[in-house]
Parts: C-alpha cells; sequence; structure tokens
C-alpha cells in the first residue's frame, strides 16, 4: 500500500479541501463518474480515487485509466489487512463495509486539509460538482451528510446496538446520532477526534459511530439539505410513497428514468448500480459488465 508517495506528488500549493472517490470496483460509468468529478472541480479541490486494491485487474484498469489522462498520482490504493495494522483498529463486523471511514482516516494522518469529501463510486449527481461543493464552503460544519437521526427518531433502527463504548463514556440512548454517508464532508478536527475515540476502545457501524462521537464531542454536525435542497425524500429505504423515498438511499436501486425525471434541477442520486453516468448535459451509456 502506497498512498503517501501517490498524495505527495499532488502540488504543494494544495487547496484546503480533497475529495476522495471511494471504490472498490472498475465500470466505463464508475470512471467517468470520477473524471467528470475532477474535472468540475478543477483547482477548487485535490481529487483521488481510493480504490481498494485487488491486486489485480481492478487496480490495473484504474491505472491505465488515470495514466491515459495524465493524473497517475490521483489513484491512491489501500489494502484491507495492512490499513489495520496501521491504524491498530478493528473492523467493525470484521469487514470494511462497515467501516468505511477507515482509509480516510488513515490517510488524514500525514496529509493535511481543512475538510475531507468522501464520494461512494455509486452516487450520480445531476449538476455540476463545482456548483455544490463550492455552497459549503463557508459553512463551519464538522460533518456534513445525508438522513440525520436521533434515537428518539428511529429506536427500531438496527446498528444503534452495534455501538461499543468505553464505561467511562456513559452513553445514553440521547446521546445516540445516525446519519447516512454515500457523501461525507468532515473536517481534520472530527477526524482526529474519531481516531481517538477508536484508539479509547469506540466500536460500531461507522453509520452510528461516526455522529455519535460528533456529536458528544459538541461539533457540529448538518445535513446536506441545510445548506442546498440537493436530495429529496426523508426514507432511505425501499417505501410505499414514492415522494418520501429518498434520492439518497440504501434501496431499491435508482434507475435510469428516475435520475432523468424526478423533481427538477440539481439533486444526488444513490445507489446507482447499472452502467451509465451523467456528463454534465447527457446521459452516457455502456454495456453491462459480465458477471
Amino acid at each position: 500500500m502506497t498512498p503517501a508517495s501517490s498524495l505527495e506528488a499532488a502540488s504543494p500549493l494544495r487547496p484546503p479541501v480533497a475529495v476522495f472517490y471511494l471504490t472498490h470496483l472498475w465500470s466505463q460509468s464508475i470512471a467517468h463518474r470520477f473524471d467528470r468529478l475532477r474535472r468540475e472541480l478543477g483547482a477548487d479541490a485535490d481529487c483521488f480515487v481510493l480504490l481498494q486494491d485487488d491486486h489485480g485487474g481492478v487496480t490495473a484498469q484504474w491505472k491505465a485509466f488515470l495514466d491515459g489522462r495524465g493524473t497517475p498520482q490521483a489513484l491512491v490504493p489501500f489494502d484491507p489487512d495492512d490499513l489495520l495494522q496501521r491504524l491498530g483498529y478493528r473492523w467493525f463486523d470484521r469487514s470494511i463495509m462497515g467501516s468505511t471511514h477507515f482509509p480516510l482516516l488513515h490517510l488524514s494522518k500525514t496529509h493535511e486539509y481543512g475538510h475531507y469529501w468522501q464520494i461512494e463510486s455509486d452516487v450520480e449527481y445531476r449538476g455540476d460538482w463545482r456548483s455544490l461543493l463550492g455552497a459549503y464552503r463557508n459553512c463551519e460544519a464538522d460533518l456534513l451528510a445525508s438522513h440525520f437521526r436521533r434515537h428518539a427518531d428511529w429506536p427500531r433502527w438496527p446498528w444503534w446496538r452495534t455501538l461499543r463504548v468505553p464505561v467511562a463514556a456513559a452513553l445514553t440512548a440521547n446521546d445516540l446520532r445516525r446519519a447516512f454517508f454515500p457523501i461525507l464532508r468532515i473536517s481534520r478536527q472530527a477526524l482526529e477526534a474519531l481516531d481517538q475515540a477508536h484508539r479509547d476502545g469506540w466500536e460500531g457501524h461507522f453509520e452510528a459511530l461516526i455522529p455519535t462521537v460528533v456529536h458528544r464531542l459538541g461539533l457540529l454536525a448538518q445535513d446536506l439539505c441545510a445548506t442546498t435542497a440537493c436530495y429529496l425524500g426523508d426514507s432511505q429505504d425501499r417505501c410505499a410513497d414514492q415522494a418520501r423515498q429518498s434520492t439518497m438511499r440504501w434501496r431499491p436501486q435508482i434507475a435510469l428514468g428516475e435520475f432523468i425525471g424526478r423533481g427538477v434541477g440539481p439533486l444526488l442520486f444513490h445507489p446507482v448500480k447499472e452502467n451509465w453516468a451523467y456528463d454534465g448535459n447527457r446521459i452516457l451509456r455502456w454495456p453491462e459488465p459480465a458477471s
């Protein structure tokens, strides 16, 4: 794993913001989404592909793609096992799926930015990325995400019970917070607080752990929609009421028709699993990869 050498190749005159595009996959649409993100943000942010390294075909395809665009330094691979050794943490539930903030925590130790965006590769935006991220330039929140909830708002949410904290934390139900993280922005201060929390013994699903730590320390958390209406709906699960079913959700997958036809203006959508991508003014489509 060599993320340090990749990032150190970036300009020493770094912008105050970095964007990490998190993926473990390769497809034409996923690659195009990153390329558009990087192109539209320009000098406003340093953009990197935060790739779970398969030591094989996926990594090779990303390397060839970025080399072909003259941006080899944008590839930041990580090996999950090596990552744990470097951090000294344990995965929640023995995999990265419940701890997708770990790679970002590691990178923040050696590469300083004021804020870090992390965007999963199945997020698509029906608008201009520079305009969206620029809307939060003066936002002082330490954590930006979607679907923030208190325990009382959703007491049956299954991931509450995964939290394990030191006895001294004296955590109560009133302290619990959760959020949805396909796209997030987090401050350096919040990342340092999370690192210390893990070292103190905090464990659990990241959708509960991150916002709860931020809340307990008195840091500021804010829904993305508080600044600009960038997604629709309040239900991130399958919902019979289509108006309530969010464009930022866990399931069902986003169909192309919904992306094109739902709402008006710029909106975030997740999860996009089919092999198409938005190019700023049109849809690009490719054959679905062989399974």
